[in-house]
């Protein structure tokens, strides 16, 4: 009973670390290896790339629209009472604001660079003009998660201030809703690249 126990930890413990692994990884770059193979062409990496750079440079566009890094957001006493400073406080908006804005910003104009650039490059070519920048591939998604989560915080700060503890109660329910989008999220990648390196196990 013990021995079987152990068993099933310790492949519990591989497949969290299989996960995990999995999960760290870039889809972007998990795709060049099989591509050129049966598995992926030039074209379908072409639309599948531009495609994801397409829809976070649109939800990151729209992100900066709703950014009011130009507006004044005083702390009631309430809630400087949380922050235990004003000056923390009427500090956190502003911050939080600008940070959203630049990286959605830096994510919309990174995702229209890729995008446009991408069509000029010929096939046969496509899988070096990805490792060249390989580096640069995800950074619209890092600046757009980074922007996102700057703007949720200030949204939810926002919630506080103006409405006090029914705020901070739907700020609660707000970060619940927040977590579970970021497991799901997390969850769709990990499973993405495992199908990703089972593919380009498939082609040795």
């Amino acid at each position: 009973m013990t021995h079987q126990m152990g068993d099933k930890f310790e492949d519990l413990k591989k497949d969290i670390l299989q996960d995990a692994a999995a999960m760290s990884r870039s889809p972007f770059l998990l795709m060049l290896p099989v591509l050129g193979t049966t598995k992926l062409d030039a074209q379908s990496f072409r639309d599948r790339a531009g495609g994801a750079w397409s829809t976070i440079g649109v939800i990151a566009a729209l992100i900066v629209t709703m950014c009011n890094y130009t507006d004044i957001v005083e702390c009631d006493d309430y809630t400087v009472s949380l922050f235990r400073s004003a000056s923390v406080c009427n500090c956190l908006h502003p911050i939080l604001s600008f940070v959203a804005m630049l990286s959605c910003t830096v994510s919309a104009i990174m995702s229209t660079i890729l995008y446009m650039m991408i069509g000029f490059v010929p096939d046969e070519h496509i899988r070096e003009w990805a490792q060249g920048i390989s580096w640069i591939v995800e950074a619209p998604t890092f600046s757009f998660i980074a922007g996102a989560v700057a703007w949720a915080v200030d949204i939810l700060l926002q919630g506080i201030v103006k409405h006090g503890q029914v705020g901070l109660a739907l700020g609660g329910c707000m970060v619940v809703v927040g977590l579970a989008v970021v497991a799901t999220y997390l969850k769709i990648k990990t499973i993405t690249n495992q199908l990703l390196l089972r593919a380009y196990a498939e082609t040795q």
